[in-house]
């Protein structure tokens, strides 16, 4: 959950600085939302998942 939430941060941060989108706050926290709501998927995934044993 935390490299998920360090990924998020860390896209969050490209997109804002790199691509520019710091001067445009609305695409900004779109790409947040639909960005958090990938990562959550993620997270229920990786939850429902079984551990896999060898």
């Amino acid at each position: 959950m935390v490299i998920l939430l360090l990924a998020w941060a860390k896209a969050r941060i490209i997109a804002a600085r790199y691509l520019g989108l710091a001067q445009a706050p609305t695409y900004l926290r779109g790409f947040s939302l639909v960005l958090a709501l990938f990562m959550a998927g993620l997270l229920g995934i990786y939850v429902a998942t079984p551990p896999v044993t060898g």
